[in-house]
């Protein structure tokens, strides 16, 4: 597995961070800063726990956990069936379809497509490409 140690390492300090100071998946926030400065602060402890800074993925894990679009609790969650990419609680349900719904939506699908794409590894980039149309002899 990869990163199984780093993985390991944080996976014990959160569930003990949460167990001291447990975040309710059912609490709503006003806007999505107060969300925000949630996600700091646990990210903070967590950090604190662990005696080294966090990698890029390990804050990507925390910051931009699933949430509603809306009022970003953490429990009962569905999740947008074009993008993949949002998630909604039952109570928000219409306006997650009026605020995501359309372009925002569309954007979503995108970047979840492009990351399949570079994941799947059949990106190529045509810079460093040694085809013999792109190379011209010029003794022929």
């Amino acid at each position: 597995m990869i990163h199984y140690a780093e993985h390991k390492a944080i996976c014990e300090v959160m569930m003990q961070v949460l167990i001291v100071e447990p975040q309710s998946d059912i609490h709503r926030y006003n806007d999505w800063q107060e969300w925000i400065q949630t996600r700091k602060e646990l990210m903070k402890t967590i950090q604190q726990n662990l005696n080294r800074s966090l990698e890029p993925y390990e804050k990507q894990m925390i910051l931009w956990s699933k949430t509603c679009f809306i009022c970003h609790q953490q429990a009962e969650l569905k999740t947008c069936q074009r993008c993949f990419s949002a998630n909604y609680c039952e109570e928000h349900a219409n306006a997650f379809r009026t605020k995501h719904d359309g372009y925002k939506c569309d954007q979503m699908m995108l970047m979840l497509n492009i990351d399949i794409e570079i994941i799947s590894g059949r990106t190529n980039d045509d810079s460093n490409t040694d085809d013999d149309e792109n190379n011209v002899d010029s003794n022929e």
